[in-house]
């Protein structure tokens, strides 16, 4: 599943750091962020997931507000800040984060479990997902099974 992305963000981590980025991607649009150290990738896709608070700006996904500096008041340190486990957005670092006591199945049912989806439905789920991403009858291997790649396609499933 693919969405909609529209980002004016301004966030400020230092006197000598200031990322002002617009971005807008279209359903289904990549994009690569390239730049050299300390030009702000790790703290654009932070912001995007919702690690990093806004300074100003508004993020957008499919057209719901998960990010807006400019919105005052209420119980919120500055704004609309959406808490990353409720905005659709993964964060997938260089290295795989899976259960190593779960299978490669296991680790992708442990998310639909954990939003209250059945055991058979969650395992369904996790199969598709492993065909999605070519592990289709890897389901069963544990993490220290599995490559490096392989454990990174099975935090993306």
């Amino acid at each position: 599943m693919t969405a909609q992305l529209s980002a004016r963000m301004r966030v400020i981590r230092s006197s000598l750091f200031d990322l002002d980025l617009h971005l807008d991607l279209a359903p289904g649009e990549r994009v690569a962020v390239m730049g050299p150290s300390g030009a702000g990738k790790s703290t654009l896709l932070a912001a995007l997931a919702g690690f990093v608070r806004l300074d100003a700006g508004r993020i957008e996904l499919d057209g719901d507000v998960i990010a807006d500096a400019s919105v005052r008041g209420g119980t919120a340190r500055r704004g609309i800040h959406v808490a990353p486990m409720d905005r659709g957005v993964v964060l997938l670092g260089q290295e795989a984060r899976l259960f190593p006591h779960l299978s490669a199945r296991e680790n992708v049912a442990f998310g639909p479990r954990a939003r209250g989806h059945s055991r058979t439905e969650s395992g369904h789920a996790a199969d598709e997902w492993l065909d999605r991403v070519g592990l289709a009858g890897f389901g069963n291997r544990m993490p220290a099974q599995l490559s490096g790649g392989q454990q990174q396609r099975v935090a993306i499933a």
